[in-house]
């Protein structure tokens, strides 16, 4: 990796740690307010699930609109509530492993890499157009030209956004 392209890579990790903790911040608010009116993280993943079966048997036994919008107002609070500890989980999970040095950007059309049992996956808080992906182990190579062989796995990041590989590993080329 060259000067301007390390430059590159931790100015976009700086702004995904932004983002993370952007999304931290709005789910620490819900779970606050949450806590603050008296409930609890159990209480948020029950509601919900209790809400969700109680508006099905609503709508089968015709339960009366009044009667369902104060289980939909119930069910919204509760389950965006038990959202909000789900994902302040995940994102500060992908905050430390961010921090760690686990993830990596993806400016160019490919990535290889040594470890054949590898998947490039994109972390929690980030969609594949990000091109922020959760660091594959082994020997790492980024480029916009496959070369003519290889032995290494590669991914064509800008064709296959979900990330799935592209393997003709001995030989390199395809995609």
């Amino acid at each position: 990796m060259n000067k301007l392209q390390a430059q590159q890579q931790a100015e976009v990790l700086k702004q995904a740690e932004e983002k993370l903790h952007r999304a931290l911040s709005k789910t620490f608010l819900i779970i606050h307010d949450w806590e603050e009116a008296g409930h609890t993280e159990e209480e948020a993943h029950r509601l919900s699930e209790e809400c969700q079966k109680r508006i099905g048997e609503a709508l089968i036994n015709g339960g009366g609109r009044d009667a369902f919008v104060s289980l939909m107002e119930e069910y919204t609070g509760a389950t965006k509530a038990s959202n909000a500890y789900h994902s302040y989980e995940a994102h500060l999970d992908s905050l430390t492993r961010l921090l760690n040095g686990d993830y990596i950007y993806v400016p160019t059309r490919y990535i290889l890499t040594s470890d054949h049992d590898a998947e490039l996956v994109s972390p929690v808080g980030f969609t594949p157009d990000d091109r922020i992906w959760i660091k594959p182990t082994g020997y790492i190579y980024m480029t916009n030209r496959l070369p003519s062989s290889s032995n290494m796995v590669y991914w064509d990041v800008t064709k296959n956004m979900t990330g799935t590989q592209d393997t003709q590993a001995t030989t390199g080329a395809g995609a």
